[in-house]
């Protein structure tokens, strides 16, 4: 099993991380990279599209990868989806990790992210953007995250979630709580990360700004997005490759190798799989608002998977 160490993973809020969290965290990035192995080994999948951007302005670097990954200015529909077709592996993680909503590293089958799947969907979003924001501008950094590269991935996942050009064009000028809650559909994220982004473009006040984060402090959205809830995404990676009886009980033989309890795999590939081993659960639920959140539209490039 390929060594990982801790110095090479970014971890987000690492000075609340207890010592037991940081290790299980490490432990399981060693098992996702030797699944990744696996799926390498007996699938043709996408080749890693990551460019090394360090030292760029955060903004800038979010426009280098829209610009690469041909998305323009435009909404991400799914961002899961987008950086697995660019051949990021997403796993799932154990929520019972404290203070982990996300992490990721780069190893010898190519980079990789785990995601706590016990967030809401906005909030998924905006964790695999901060890690991807982490993988292309600080693959060359040395030691564990410092506040200051935090602030940078923080900086480019609001600009590549939430293109400056996109934002200033819609009416969100001094926008209120009613506005910022009706507009957050538009690009996927959660009310407080537009009202954020907002006050960085210049479109709030310092004073709106703290007058809207307590409106809607007050109503729960530091935690919780009530007004149409996106449904959070899913892989389709997995799902191409769990597709079949054959293909779930191959997948099995490899939790064995790993020495994994059913319940600990599905952890990994179903947090982010929304069916069960024995087909028990649907797949593919729609949002609120009636759209496929599986699906992405003609920007994301095409997945294919196929057996070696």
């Amino acid at each position: 099993m390929e060594h990982l160490a801790a110095q090479n993973v970014s971890f987000r809020a690492l000075s609340k991380m207890s010592a037991g969290a940081r290790d299980g965290a490490i432990s399981a990035g060693r098992i996702g990279t030797e699944i990744g192995r696996w799926i390498q080994e007996h699938y043709v999948v996408p080749t890693e599209d990551l460019p090394t951007l360090t030292g760029y302005d955060p903004e800038m670097a979010a426009g280098v990868m829209r610009a690469r990954w041909g998305l323009g200015d435009a909404p991400i529909p799914n961002v899961l989806h987008l950086l697995e077709a660019h051949g990021i592996r997403v796993f799932g993680m154990d929520p019972n990790i404290q203070h982990v909503d996300a992490f990721s590293f780069t190893s010898k089958f190519g980079a990789v992210i785990f995601l706590n799947t016990s967030k809401t969907g906005e909030r998924q979003r905006f964790d695999l953007a901060h890690e991807l924001g982490h993988l292309v501008l600080h693959q060359e950094a040395g030691a564990a995250t410092p506040r200051a590269t935090e602030s940078e991935a923080h900086g480019f996942a609001a600009s590549f979630l939430m293109p400056r050009s996109d934002v200033v064009a819609q009416p969100l000028w001094r926008a209120g709580m009613q506005t910022v809650l009706h507009a957050k559909g538009r690009w996927r994220v959660s009310a407080m990360a537009l009202a954020h982004r907002l006050r960085e473009l210049g479109m709030l006040t310092e004073w709106s700004y703290r007058d809207l984060c307590i409106s809607l402090s007050k109503e729960g959205y530091r935690t919780k997005e009530d007004f149409r809830p996106i449904v959070p995404e899913s892989s389709i990676l997995f799902k191409k490759l769990l597709g079949s009886e054959p293909a779930r009980s191959e997948f099995m033989s490899l939790a064995e190798e790993l020495g994994l309890t059913d319940r600990e795999f599905k952890r990994y590939v179903f947090g982010l799989f929304p069916t069960s081993i024995d087909g028990g659960d649907s797949v593919g639920k729609l949002s609120r608002e009636g759209r496929d959140s599986r699906d992405a539209d003609s920007q994301t490039p095409r997945l294919r998977v196929v057996k070696g």
